[in-house]
């Protein structure tokens, strides 16, 4: 199967929405423990998640929170629920806008031990990196990256291991998207080509 990263779009589609945070969360990154995370929401679904849009003025299918949280329209979400796309959890967010439709907070915990290192180029964080020490072994940045698809348990939404930014689809989320005309995500296929 082929994967892609997946980001925001913020060069065609330039006047999208700028999410700057979502409150309710105890640490706004999304370097979240992720089971602490489901635990506390499964555990009182009525609690209310407000996100805050900065800037911008149009509303888009797929985006980002300045903190590298995926957000995604109501129509998005539903149709990956309706393909049985089981990786994600969706969890409604209230704005500080009126918005013409629901959106969600797109919740990815699966993380794998994926990069194709001899075909990547990419920078670790140092032992004695001078800004973040502890984050000692884990990417710091990829100037291209390749992942082995045999090593993700044919998942359609993952993140990396050892790197808390990077997001990536399947080929199947990728259709779904692009047969649909969502807006907002641009797409870096991260699978070599098969011969």
């Amino acid at each position: 199967m082929d994967y892609y990263e997946i980001k925001a779009d913020f060069y065609d589609f330039s006047n999208q929405y700028f999410i700057t945070e979502i409150d309710g969360f105890n640490n706004p990154r999304a370097q979240l423990d992720w089971d602490e995370f489901l635990f506390e929401y499964l555990s009182n679904k009525q609690k209310q998640y407000v996100a805050t849009i900065e800037s911008g003025l149009e509303e888009v299918d797929f985006t980002t929170t300045f903190y590298g949280f995926c957000v995604v329209s109501e129509k998005f979400a539903n149709l990956l629920v309706l393909e049985k796309i089981s990786d994600c959890l969706f969890i409604p967010l209230i704005f500080n806008k009126q918005l013409s439709q629901k959106f969600y907070l797109l919740i990815d915990s699966l993380r794998y031990d994926c990069v194709d290192e001899k075909n990547s180029d990419f920078q670790k964080f140092l032992e004695n990196d001078p800004v973040r020490p502890d984050f000692a072994g884990r990417y710091r940045a990829f100037f291209k990256l390749i992942i082995d698809a045999s090593k993700t348990d044919n998942s359609d939404l993952f993140r990396l291991e050892n790197e808390d930014s990077t997001v990536i689809v399947s080929q199947r989320i990728k259709d779904i998207y692009d047969s649909n005309h969502f807006t907002g995500a641009s797409f870096t296929k991260v699978t070599l080509d098969r011969l």
